[in-house]
């Protein structure tokens, strides 16, 4: 089985939701072939779902993600303002995406399944950025890799250093 069927069983059984991008007046404009696909957890729905601070933010920024609006990566973590960077180390295969426009921040925490196809796992985390407490990255990424692994027999994307791999477009380099 693939992992793209493996995202459509757990979205029949409703484990995993495609997140809906809306809010683009544009949207009709858009060439469908930059649009990106981003997959969430229950939790992370009930939170989209909310009237918890910064749900508009979120699902703003996860829209322009899905409607494939530029973004700016990260690939280490020596970044200030990105929408995506992956942790370390990279062989992990975790990327935290950041919503960081609010205050606090809020970040959540996922895998590529393919190319242009994200899994967000864990979140929202809050972080400040004004006293800079640090988030349990370690802690963050078992719990990340460990559901996964509960939802999928196959392996997250992992392609090292090239980006081209994990999007396909509108994307800079942080």
């Amino acid at each position: 089985m693939s992992i793209s069927d493996e995202i459509e069983e757990h979205c029949r059984i409703g484990s995993l939701i495609r997140f809906e991008a809306s809010g683009n007046p544009r949207a009709h404009e858009l060439d469908e072939t930059t649009f990106r696909k981003l997959y969430i957890t229950r939790g992370i729905h009930s939170f989209l779902a909310s009237d918890r601070h910064f749900v508009e933010d979120t699902r703003a920024d996860f829209s322009d993600f899905a409607y494939g609006e530029m973004i700016k990566v990260a690939l280490h973590l020596d970044h200030i303002l990105c929408f995506l960077a992956r942790l370390e180390p990279p062989q992990d295969e975790i990327w935290e995406l950041r919503i960081y426009d609010t205050e606090p921040q809020l970040r959540f925490f996922g895998r590529f399944a393919e190319r242009d196809t994200f899994v967000a796992l864990m979140g929202p985390t809050e972080k400040s950025r004004f006293f800079r407490p640090k988030i349990d990255h370690n802690k963050i990424k078992r719990a990340c890799i460990a559901e996964w692994n509960r939802l999928f027999n196959s392996p997250a994307l992992s392609k090292g250093d090239d980006i081209d791999a994990y999007l396909s477009g509108n994307f800079d380099l942080a």
